[in-house]
C-alpha cells in the first residue's frame, strides 16, 4: 500500500498533505493508550495490517475529529501540494508527487519563452544539485525522454554549475547570455544561470521549444527524434534549419555532441569518471577488454582520460575509428586485433589506401 502523509491538528500544530491524498484518507481514530492512528488508501482497499501507528497523543481535547479536519485542510490548502510540497518538512509519497507534477498540453512557441506559473513554486523552492532523478521530472514537464537532461548536463558541465565556456556560456547548461536572456534566465538584470534548478527547467523548456520549431508532430518521448534538436541546441537552430531543411552541421563537434548525447542517455556510452579503470569497466559491461578496446579506437588504461565517453554496447554502430595521421590500414587493424582484410571488406576498400579523417567501422 501507499501510504500518503498524516494531517494532525493538535495543541495548534499541523502539518499538511495532497488534497488527492486526504480525499482518500479511509478514517482516524485513537483509543485509550493514547495512540492516534491514521490509515491511508490511495487505491481505496486496506485491512489491518496496514493500519499504521503515526503520533502518541496528550491531549485528546484539541484533536479535532476527522470531519473537522478534512474540512479544515480543504480551506487551508489553496494550490495543489506538488507546487508547494515541503511544509514543516514533510515530503510527498513519490508515486503522489509524480502523478500531481504538472504537465505541458500546449505546446505554444511564445509560451515555452517562459516557466509556467503552474510549476514555479515548485522550481523555485528547490535549492542545491538537482539529481538525476529530479532531472527527469523536470524533463518530464516537458515530456522529454528520460536521461536526456541528465545527459545534455554532464556533456555541458560535468555538473559545475559555475562552469564558464570561452564564449562566456555559464551554469551546468551553458547558457549564453542571448538565450538565456530570451528564456527567462536573465531577468531585470539578474543573471540566474548558476540557479541549478532555474537553469535546468529552462534547459527542459529550450529542448521542447526546439522540437517544437523542428517537428511538432513527431513523439517527444522518443530520443532518436532529437538529433537536430540536439544539433540546435549546440550550434545554434539557425545552423540546423536552412529553407525548412534539417541537418546537422558538419563540425565535429557538434556530430560528437548528438552522438555522445544521445548515446549515454540511451545507454550505449559510459562517461569516464577519474580513477577509473579500464578492465572494470569492461567487467561492468560484460565486455572483454579486447572487444572494449576494439570498440573505442583501441584506448587503454594508459590512454583512458577523465570525460571522455567509450562505447559499450557493441549493438550500437556510430562508426569506430577516424584515420589520424601517420596511420596505416596495417596498423590499424593490428590495435584492434583484425585483419587487414576483414576491415577492407566491412568498409567496402578495393585497396590500402586511406586517408585522415576517413571514417572507419571496425569488425567485431
Amino acid at each position: 500500500m501507499n501510504i500518503g502523509l498524516l494531517y494532525i491538528m493538535a495543541t495548534g500544530l499541523t502539518s499538511s498533505i495532497s488534497i488527492e491524498a486526504v480525499n482518500n484518507a479511509m478514517h482516524v481514530e485513537y483509543d485509550a493508550e493514547e495512540i492516534a492512528k491514521v490509515v491511508f488508501s490511495l487505491d481505496d482497499s486496506c485491512n489491518a495490517s496496514e493500519t499504521q501507528t503515526v503520533l502518541s497523543m496528550k491531549d485528546y481535547e484539541n484533536f479535532f475529529t476527522w470531519n473537522k479536519s478534512n474540512k479544515r485542510i480543504t480551506s487551508e490548502i489553496k494550490n495543489n501540494f506538488a507546487y508547494n510540497e515541503s511544509i514543516f518538512d514533510l515530503i510527498l509519497d513519490t508515486e503522489i508527487e509524480k502523478k500531481d507534477l504538472y504537465t505541458v498540453k500546449d505546446f505554444n512557441l511564445k509560451n515555452l519563452k517562459s516557466m509556467p506559473v503552474e510549476v514555479e513554486s515548485y522550481i523555485l523552492s528547490k535549492n542545491g544539485h538537482p539529481s538525476k532523478e529530479d532531472l527527469n521530472k523536470i524533463g518530464s514537464i516537458y515530456s522529454l525522454p528520460e536521461g536526456l537532461l541528465y545527459s545534455v548536463m554532464i556533456k555541458e558541465s560535468e555538473g559545475n554549475k559555475n562552469a564558464v565556456s570561452n564564449k562566456d556560456a555559464r551554469g551546468l547548461f551553458q547558457f549564453m547570455k542571448e538565450t538565456a536572456t530570451d528564456f527567462g534566465l536573465i531577468v531585470n538584470g539578474k543573471d540566474y544561470r548558476t540557479d541549478e534548478w532555474r537553469s535546468a527547467e529552462a534547459s527542459a523548456r529550450y529542448l521542447s521549444w526546439i522540437f517544437t520549431y523542428f517537428h511538432p508532430e513527431k513523439d517527444r518521448s522518443d530520443i532518436n527524434n532529437y538529433k537536430y534538436v540536439l544539433a540546435g541546441y549546440n550550434a545554434g537552430i539557425g545552423v540546423v534549419k536552412n529553407r525548412d531543411k534539417l541537418s546537422v552541421p558538419n563540425y565535429k563537434e557538434t556530430k560528437d555532441y548528438v552522438k555522445y548525447v544521445i548515446g549515454y542517455a540511451k545507454g550505449d556510452y559510459y562517461r569516464v569518471k577519474k580513477g577509473d579503470l579500464f578492465r572494470k569497466i569492461a567487467k561492468d559491461h560484460d565486455l572483454e577488454i579486447h572487444s572494449l578496446a576494439r570498440m573505442n579506437n583501441g584506448v587503454s588504461q594508459t590512454t583512458l582520460k577523465a570525460g571522455s565517453y567509450l562505447l559499450v554496447n557493441k549493438n550500437e554502430n556510430y562508426g569506430n575509428y577516424v584515420v589520424q595521421k601517420g596511420d596505416s590500414l596495417y596498423g590499424i587493424a593490428k590495435r584492434h586485433s583484425v585483419s587487414v582484410n576483414e576491415i577492407k571488406i566491412v568498409n567496402s576498400l578495393s585497396n590500402n589506401l586511406i586517408k585522415i579523417g576517413q571514417e572507419l567501422t571496425m569488425p567485431f
